[in-house]
């Protein structure tokens, strides 16, 4: 579902974690991979989820952070494939 999502936005991400087995069951690097045309949330991403609000499918990120790109965006944000936002109260600190 999460690669599906991802491709489907352009979106290119590397959330920290434990890899598979088959990729060497290794961490995974905590930052947006290169290639990635708008700068991301400034800490970390801890979930991803595609919604479609009515205006198109976007993915959506929390975590703990407190901008994603240009967007103050507390804790949550929406990438629509070109821009961050905040979501719902996340525009305020």
């Amino acid at each position: 579902m999460v690669k599906r999502v991802l491709a489907g936005l352009g979106v290119l991400v590397a959330v920290g974690g434990v890899g598979p087995a088959e990729a060497g069951g290794g961490p995974c690097p905590r930052e947006w991979a290169s290639g990635f045309s708008a700068a991301g949330p400034d800490d970390n991403v801890y979930a991803l989820a595609e919604f479609d609000d009515g205006s198109g499918p976007a993915l959506y990120v929390g975590g703990s952070f407190h901008t994603a790109g240009q967007a103050i965006a507390q804790n949550i944000a929406r990438w629509d494939g070109s821009s961050w936002s905040p979501v719902g109260g996340g525009d305020s600190r």
